[in-house]
């Protein structure tokens, strides 16, 4: 049941257009829409995450810290050439 507003008052609308349907849903459960969604929200959470980590793994690493203490040859080159810092702080 759609409550409105106002009581006593019904709001109409058209249709929608038959190619705007997603016939492929139309006879199908409540149950079989919910588990789609579900499989749907899971496996975006599982892609986020699995994004995330290495993400933020090559994050670490963009710092010139994490750099230098990642790879042994770059603290070495930005000791022997102080002048290249700012181009690894970019």
């Amino acid at each position: 049941m759609i409550q409105y507003s106002e009581p006593f008052a019904m709001e109409v609308l058209e249709a929608p257009q038959p190619e705007d349907v997603l016939w492929k849903n139309v006879g199908k459960t409540h149950k079989e829409l919910q588990l789609g969604k579900l499989i749907s929200f899971g496996l975006t959470v599982t892609l986020c995450l699995l994004w995330t980590i290495p993400m933020g793994f090559i994050s670490t690493l963009s710092s010139i810290q994490g750099l230098r203490a990642e790879f042994e040859f770059i603290d070495n080159l930005l000791n022997r050439y102080p002048w290249l810092v700012p181009f690894f702080a970019q």
